[in-house]
């Protein structure tokens, strides 16, 4: 897996890199560390190593490997929940006549058991660098980050009926039984102000069997045919039927680890991101 994400920042190099070298200063701009600042952090006093742990964020550690002052920073990072794996992290500052053109790279491996989420998780660590980078434009510029994030805490939702089915298999033909299985098990989904029926795939558990207490599940959720508006009711349907799913499998386990992923159709700005 490999990101590499720039940003320009209108400010001289010398003015970026020690928020970038050392770690004492990335609380301030983190986009993990804003998600879940609640993390337990332990930062050396030369501010060139650190590990963490949150509920949020799951625990790793990072260290700087070496660096070119104002120019560049190369570092290693290694998380260990919720699961292991390892990264290579690159930040390099070029210096324009209107500013400072900031680039952040990783590359990484995944556990062997999300090999098919490669390109997805591209995407999404994707978007939490050009994240990361807005915020630490802000810092640098500004002086602060305009992002203020209200934690509402944990809620339980309604009780709720589901069919649930399961299906063993190796991981050699994975691909082919959840295929065969999402055919055949399918989700019905009723909009409420016309009572039409819309079918739709349904949403795939995998429990990963093993040292990793962890599940997946996996969503396909219903296109905007029909525009946003006329088609938004049949995706929030299946945002509550996953929410339900997700709260009694922590009633069941609440220490196992639970990731959603697919394709949702929709944006994070959308009433489903709410649910």
């Amino acid at each position: 897996m490999y990101i590499k994400k720039s940003l320009l920042i209108q400010k001289e190099a010398k003015f970026i890199f020690n928020y970038l070298n050392d770690f004492h200063n990335w609380p301030q701009w983190s986009p993990w560390l804003i998600a879940d600042p609640n993390t337990s952090l332990n930062i050396d006093t030369d501010g060139k190593y650190y590990n963490w742990e949150g509920d949020v964020t799951g625990s790793g550690e990072m260290r700087v490997l070496g660096e070119t002052k104002n120019k560049s920073l190369s570092c290693s990072l290694n998380f260990y929940k919720p699961w292991k794996s390892k990264a290579e992290v690159n930040f390099y500052l070029e210096e324009k006549s209107d500013g400072t053109k900031v680039t952040w790279t990783m590359k990484s491996s995944l556990p062997w058991f999300l090999f098919w989420m490669k390109k997805s998780m591209e995407v999404y660590v994707g978007m939490d660098y050009e994240r990361g980078l807005l915020l630490l434009k802000d810092l640098v510029e500004q002086g602060n980050t305009l992002c203020d994030l209200k934690f509402e805490g944990y809620k339980n939702s309604n009780k709720t009926k589901y069919i649930d089915f399961e299906t063993r298999c190796k991981m050699s033909n994975i691909e082919q039984i959840m295929t065969e299985d999402f055919e055949t098990y399918r989700l019905k989904l009723i909009n409420p102000k016309t009572q039409h029926r819309n079918y739709s795939r349904s949403i795939g558990r995998l429990r990963v069997l093993g040292n990793e207490a962890l599940t997946l599940l996996v969503n396909h959720w219903p296109s905007r045919r029909g525009r946003q508006k006329r088609s938004e009711a049949f995706r929030l349907a299946a945002a509550r039927l996953q929410q339900h799913i997700i709260d009694s499998l922590q009633r069941l386990e609440p220490k196992r680890t639970l990731l959603s992923m697919g394709d949702y159709n929709d944006n994070p700005n959308n009433k489903t991101s709410t649910i």
